[in-house]
């Protein structure tokens, strides 16, 4: 390969802060919020125009089953549910276990592969607005169209960031650095090893979004063969009539650029052709029309850091209860097939199984010494990770993470010799669960706002 020498620059250092988050999606959103909630400086790195990550420039538009709930325990609370809240009032978000009062989704789709499927759908334009209107509470800089592209590393300990936007080459210092770039971008450009070796092929998907649907049921089939994704496999969203559906499949590296284009492009072309399989197949779909599709690509199968602790799938099906634990969930192991129409392998817990992720997963085992991971960069084997990679369980993990980055500047301290039981008290007391709850007893809602209006969902 033919290669040329450029020149060095002198770069400008834009900002000191306390802490750095890279990534906007729900992770570093949780991070965020969290370390700035610790009276710590903020600022929030996102590649693109919109907070929310793949719930929103990616459509994954649902906090997936058992990820909040499980039967009738609650599982996450804290950031995640203050988030939730705020699209509520606003309309655009449904609590799982309040589904059953909307007379708009079904709450248990027996279609489905899901033992309990217990959906917080969301709107993300909505989703965008309020995560906006979030950060800017804590007065976070959010720094948008913005790429990292090297890490300034120096004892140990990462100094700062090289940033490109539209004003050039520049610097960000901090003291702590959160990689929530759901791709472990940071941790290797430290030159941490990771997961995911390169040119490892993954599949991947483009979401869409469809409107004109009517009575649809069901909304999942395997064993179909005659689309990419090898399923039949769509979600409800906010407006009667309107889902989001995940059909399409590309399988390629996910960490190289030519690929991704490859797969965007692929999964593009492949849109009509399910569009045309669900009316001609799907009852309640044969007046459906495409609205959008996402601007990113999505896979499960992402780098992630070699923690301190690696999560794996016998923690999961063991529903372990780490003494560390700094969050629970209940999605279970999710692998997407590498090929083409291939079928994924499911494996769900029961309603009510719950485990809990160690406090080790969030920190390199070692290299670097003020560096936590948020979202799907957490440290996790194949199979675990699939299961740590849903919106819910990410921001907590990222709240968990934001505030073991404002515990370690206030107390001189490192991530791996933080003080455990501190997280756990503080997090407690900002709302996270660390042990379960029960669902809150909900009565009948007002959903005088999302009537029919002009035949149209109020929204």
């Amino acid at each position: 390969m033919k290669t040329y020498e450029l020149a060095a620059k002198e770069c400008p250092v834009i900002r000191e802060v306390d802490v750095v988050v890279c990534g906007g999606g729900p992770g570093g959103i949780g991070a965020a919020i969290a370390a700035a909630r610790q009276g710590m400086k903020v600022a929030l790195l996102e590649r693109f125009g919109a907070l929310g990550g793949l719930i929103t420039t990616g459509l994954v538009t649902t906090c997936m089953s058992a990820v909040a709930v499980s039967g009738d325990k609650l599982l996450i609370r804290g950031i995640f549910e203050e988030m939730v809240n705020r699209c509520a009032a606003k309309g655009g978000a449904i609590k799982g276990y309040e589904l059953k009062y909307s007379n708009k989704f079904f709450t248990y789709d027996m279609s489905r592969c899901e033992k309990d499927l217990q959906i917080y759908p969301f709107d993300p334009e909505v989703y965008k607005l309020a995560a906006e209107e979030y950060v800017k509470e804590y007065n976070i800089e959010v720094m948008y169209y913005t790429l990292v592209t090297d890490t300034i590393v120096e004892d140990r300990l990462i100094k700062g960031i090289v940033i490109e936007n539209k004003s050039g080459t520049q610097i960000l210092m901090a003291k702590q650095f959160i990689d929530a770039t759901g791709d472990a971008s940071i941790a290797r450009m430290c030159g941490l090893p990771c997961t995911l070796a390169d040119g490892q092929k993954t599949p991947m998907t483009m979401m869409f979004h469809f409107g004109g649907a009517s009575d649809v049921a069901p909304s999942y089939k395997p064993d179909v063969t005659e689309v990419p994704y090898g399923a039949v496999n769509f979600f409800p969203m906010m407006r009667n009539g309107e889902y989001r559906a995940e059909m399409t499949r590309y399988v390629g590296d996910t960490i190289c650029g030519e690929d991704l284009t490859k797969a965007t492009m692929a999964c593009r072309a492949q849109i009509p052709e399910v569009i045309e399989y669900l009316k001609e197949n799907v009852p309640g779909c044969k007046d459906i029309y495409l609205i959008s599709s996402g601007s990113v690509i999505a896979t499960l199968a992402t780098p992630r850091i070699i923690g301190d602790y690696m999560l794996t799938k016998k923690d999961i099906l063991e529903l372990r209860m780490p003494k560390d634990r700094i969050a629970l969930t209940a999605y279970g192991i999710d692998i997407h097939s590498t090929e083409e129409g291939g079928q994924n392998y499911l494996h769900w817990l029961n309603p009510g199984e719950y485990y809990g992720i160690p406090y080790g997963i969030l920190y390199p085992k070692d290299g670097i010494d003020n560096l936590l991971a948020a979202g799907r960069v957490v440290s996790a084997d194949y199979e675990a990770s699939t299961a740590v990679a849903c919106s819910g369980i990410c921001m907590a993990v990222g709240e968990a993470a934001g505030t073991a980055a404002a515990l370690c500047i206030q107390e001189n301290s490192v991530p791996r010799k933080l003080d455990v039981e501190k997280l756990q008290k503080t997090l407690v007391e900002n709302g996270a669960i660390l042990d379960a709850i029960p669902v809150p007893d909900t009565e009948e809602l007002d959903w005088t706002y999302y009537k029919r209006k002009n035949g149209e969902w109020n929204l």
